[in-house]
């Protein structure tokens, strides 16, 4: 379990670390706003962190 914390932020990217969230990340950051993604694994998608599978339909 977590200590409470406070944290002051404008905007909070929660469950979404894959693509969207980090475009969405990226976006807010370029305003100064205060941003933080939050999810229980790890940020990026799986072609950004172990390279993608190629597929049949492509």
């Amino acid at each position: 379990m977590m200590p409470d914390q406070k944290y002051d932020l404008d905007v909070a990217i929660i469950g979404a670390a894959g693509t969207a969230g980090m475009a969405a990340y990226r976006e807010a950051s370029k305003t100064a706003a205060r941003v933080a993604l939050i999810d229980g694994g790890p940020l990026g998608t799986t072609c950004a962190r172990v390279g993608c599978m190629r597929r049949r339909n492509c």
